[in-house]
């Protein structure tokens, strides 16, 4: 779950099961001119022009985590959940169908080893949607 350390949602205990929910709201930046690259085209006429795009993101992620499928709403120690926010910006490329994503986030709730307000950033290589 963006927002959290790699071990603070859901890292101290085995869960079974896990429902998440992530809300992305993108906005179109600016549109970067195109590029033509003839000497790709030799591989495949899709790389002759290359078109890229940067658009903005406002982020919410939602977690839910249970050990037992048939009851996971009931209230105890076997569930966890969180809820986390945040901005993005994403470096769109159509012509190679992928894009370069940044966010930072700010994990909600729960507060976790009294760290609520330090955010956490990703950098990664997504598909394009």
């Amino acid at each position: 779950l963006r927002g959290f350390g790699s071990s603070s949602f859901g890292g101290l205990k085995v869960y079974n099961n896990r429902m998440l929910f992530s809300y992305e709201y993108r906005f179109l930046i600016f549109n970067i001119p195109v590029l033509h690259f003839p000497w790709f085209a030799r591989y495949h006429s899709g790389l002759n022009d290359f078109h890229s795009t940067v658009n903005g993101a406002i982020i919410l992620d939602c977690g839910y985590l249970w050990k037992d499928l048939p009851n996971p709403i009931h209230p105890g120690i076997d569930n966890e959940s969180a809820a986390s926010t945040g901005l993005g910006i994403r470096l769109i490329a159509p012509t190679i169908k992928r894009s370069l994503c940044f966010d930072i986030m700010w994990g909600l709730y729960p507060k976790i080893n009294n760290n609520m307000g330090a955010p956490t950033w990703s950098l990664y290589v997504d598909m394009l949607f």
